[in-house]
């Protein structure tokens, strides 16, 4: 887009602050809510009333972009409440407007203090440009944490004047939807109103900019009111400054990096500040995105280094690639070349999902309750770092007005490797203020079901990150039990032969519940409950699962599930969820990193260490694929990421975890020392991408070629024995490796008398987390 701001049309720029400069906006939102929702439950508590918290839609319809005072004043009156106004000295605690408004102020001082203040790029890049432009600036914003927000973010060297909440008081200034705070910056940069560009991004400061008789009046559309921007008086509608930015073919002067990049930093920003607030020990999403599932089932995903589980919807739907995986678990299938060739992998190897176990649905009327056919009123998604955890809460208003809350999670057990536990609980809530008390519906149900889907489809594009397709026969059943709300599957591959027990038992009051039937089908079992709801009552159920595999009988591997499950369901949900949490406890004791001054940089550190424990913390005897357990992607391949990224953190943080993954390797050494045989070498030869340890590379550049990786495991061992001192490991075990990846080169120097040592091959970033 060309920008329509030029020094030839106007000589400033105008800018409201949150929202459009910085990422306080949602920090504004989230004090009001929690000012407003707490002052609610006191007001009910003494008049007997139950009235509608504070949402969303409150924000941008009653506070966003106007003084403190107004905002509480419009906001009560919209709930039928009034307040004597008060003064603007009245503490806190003071039931008046002055007094709510001051205990607002008190919450938003308190989040500055942990610097949760972010600028967006987009914005800063284009404010740079049109001051380099001539253009003067200036910030206009009815917070009176105006010049706070601006040092930390540290941007107050950007602007030549600033009219804020404080200047608005201390002169009587009305503030938006009235034009004179903008006015009143106009008038100190010395440039008349027509000759301003007024940017906002709520529709009270718009309204005042165009009020104001304003040259031109800019939209920033932050939470998708695009249309209400235009309704109250925008010229121009942006989802980021950063689309005004100069293109590289335009000749005039461009500040920064190229567009593109400065507007895919703007999204990711806006990302985390809108829909997934910065937190730094929390992952949260705070609008439900039927679009996006394939980004947040990996984002969202829970795991311990055995069991993964996609970040999927328990309802089942909307979804994208739903997957519930064990490390290590495997088809082969046949390479297949134009002409075989010297040297090159015939079998090939790919993870194969088990049957799923995550779905709870919710169905009223027969009719399923999701976020895709039924209306939402709320929506919150966190995955806790600290605890490892997912949980989310939903609620629904259901056609006939009723709304009902569901609130979910899950877990998968660091304590107890094969373990898996998911929570549903439903709760019938009153009904909105103003709108009549509909009744409970008799026919409320759930379904708990475990689900074996088909193979994943091959990525059109063929993309070798991604998956590939395997026959529709993969998993074929290799047995069943069904013993009430308990069941147990087998199945095994066809070509690999591994065989897997899924099973899930429920824990729930039958006082509420009551179990119907349990329905098996070719890919499907449904465990059905009717529910008896009640206003305010909360139905709980609980959900164990558990999941054993090997090339093994099938039915010891069920006797194996049904044990994991009687000593979950023994020692109960509290204490399995409070061990689990636990060793997490000791994990970030031993491996937090600090980051002061960014939440941003700490919730991203913090999310790359969560990342790292949930791959390799329960990994016995098995690698680490190139996903984890977040998705399919690479096969669910191991290759040399684990020895040079992973095992330095580990070796320094988790020595145990990094011996049982170097052992994984020694274990493998005779299929090593067979490939190098293969391909007329001494020694040994580790596969450059595996997972039953021989080579499952088709592409001899990126497999057969590949010899560097017996480097990178010798030089994970050695550096493991220097820092633990575990020389117990180097005599058992590892001198053997040593000698045996140092042959493969030394039969090269005695075969050709030299040596070439070639660059390393370049790393694919984008291997370190793929978001499907």
């Amino acid at each position: 887009m060309r920008s329509p701001v030029t020094p030839e049309d106007f000589d400033a720029v105008l800018f409201d602050m949150d929202g459009v400069l910085t990422t306080t906006a949602s920090l504004h939102e989230d004090a009001w809510r929690s000012t407003f929702d707490a002052f609610l439950r006191e007001w009910d508590a003494v008049h007997g009333t139950s009235t509608a918290r504070f949402d969303a839609a409150d924000y941008t319809a009653y506070v966003d972009g106007k003084p403190r005072q107004d905002g509480v004043r419009d906001f009560l009156d919209a709930r039928g409440i009034t307040l004597p106004p008060g003064t603007p000295d009245d503490p806190s605690s003071t039931r008046s407007v002055w007094g709510l408004s001051n205990r607002k102020q008190e919450r938003v001082v308190a989040e500055l203090a942990t610097g949760r203040v972010e600028a967006f790029p987009g914005s800063i890049a284009w404010v740079r440009e049109v001051r380099e432009a001539g253009l003067r600036t200036a910030v206009v914003s009815s917070s009176q944490n105006c010049a706070e927000i601006l040092n930390c973010a540290g941007l107050g060297n950007l602007f030549d004047t600033r009219v804020d909440g404080r200047t608005a008081l201390d002169h009587g200034i009305p503030g938006k939807p009235a034009p004179d705070m903008f006015l009143a910056a106009a008038d100190v940069l010395g440039v008349r109103p027509e000759r301003c560009v007024v940017v906002e991004d709520a529709p009270a400061g718009v309204a005042a900019g165009r009020a104001g008789g304003f040259g031109l009046v800019i939209g920033v559309d932050r939470a998708g009111q695009a249309r209400a921007l235009t309704e109250h008086g925008a010229d121009l509608v942006v989802e980021d400054l950063g689309e005004l930015l100069a293109d590289v073919t335009e000749e005039v002067h461009r500040s920064g990096p190229r567009t593109h990049r400065l507007r895919a930093a703007a999204r990711r920003i806006l990302a985390t500040s809108a829909e997934h607030p910065t937190d730094p020990w929390r992952l949260l999403e705070r609008s439900p995105r039927p679009d996006d599932v394939g980004r947040t089932e990996s984002l969202f995903a829970v795991s311990n280094g055995y069991i993964g589980m996609r970040g999927s919807h328990e309802e089942g739907e909307p979804a994208d690639r739903p997957a519930t995986m064990l490390n290590g678990f495997h088809e082969t299938w046949p390479i297949v070349c134009p002409e075989p060739a010297y040297g090159l992998a015939s079998t090939g190897q790919t993870v194969v999902p088990v049957p799923d176990a995550t779905v709870v649905r919710l169905l009223v009327d027969e009719e399923p309750v999701d976020i895709v056919s039924t209306e939402v009123r709320a929506y919150e998604r966190t995955l806790n770092m600290a605890d490892g955890t997912l949980r989310r809460s939903v609620t629904y208003q259901l056609p006939g007005g009723l709304p009902i809350r569901v609130d979910s999670f899950r877990f998968v057990s660091l304590t107890h490797r094969h373990l898996a536990c998911v929570g549903y609980e439903l709760t019938v809530l009153p009904a909105p203020q103003g709108q009549e008390e509909p009744g409970t519906p008799a026919d409320l149900a759930l379904s708990s079901e475990m689900v074996t889907r088909p193979p994943v489809v091959t990525d059109p594009d063929g993309d070798p990150r991604r998956t590939r397709s395997l026959a529709e026969d993969a998993l074929r059943p290799d047995g069943e039990r069904v013993d009430g709300v308990r069941v147990t599957r087998m199945y095994r591959t066809s070509g690999s032969g591994l065989a897997v027990a899924a099973a899930m038992d429920h824990s729930f009051d039958p006082a509420a519940l009551t179990h119907t039937r349990t329905r098996v089908e070719q890919d499907r079992v449904s465990v059905e409950f009717t529910v008896r709801a009640a206003p305010g009552r909360t139905v709980t159920l609980t959900k164990w699962l558990a999941y054993h595999d090997g090339p093994g009988d099938s039915d010891a591997l069920a006797d194996r599930a049904e044990a994991t499950l009687h000593r979950a369901m023994d020692t109960e949900f509290p204490a399995d969820l409070q061990e689990h949490a636990a060793d997490w406890a000791r994990f970030w004791a031993d491996s937090d990193v600090e980051w002061t001054g960014s939440l941003t940089a700490q919730q991203a550190l913090r999310f790359s260490l969560f990342t790292l424990l949930q791959g390799t913390a329960r990994s016995e005897g098995r690698g680490v694929p190139s996903k984890g357990q977040t998705g399919t992607g690479y096969e669910g391949h191991y290759f040399w990421d684990t020895e040079i990224y992973l095992l330095p953190f580990l070796v320094h943080t988790h020595p145990s975890v990094a011996r049982s993954l170097l052992m994984h390797r020694i274990d493998a050494l005779p299929t090593a020392r067979e490939r190098a045989r293969q391909v007329s070498c001494d020694g040994a030869l580790f596969p450059w991408r595996t997972i039953n340890g021989t080579e499952a590379s088709p592409y001899y550049a990126a497999g057969t070629a590949q010899y560097h990786i017996n480097a990178d495991i010798a030089y994970a061992l050695t550096q493991y024995v220097r820092v633990t001192g575990d020389v117990d490991l180097l005599y058992r075990h590892g001198t053997e490796l040593l000698v045996e990846t140092a042959g493969l080169r030394a039969g090269d120097l005695a075969s050709h008398g030299s040596m070439t040592v070639s660059a390393p091959r370049q790393v694919d970033p984008s291997a370190a987390l793929s978001l499907r």
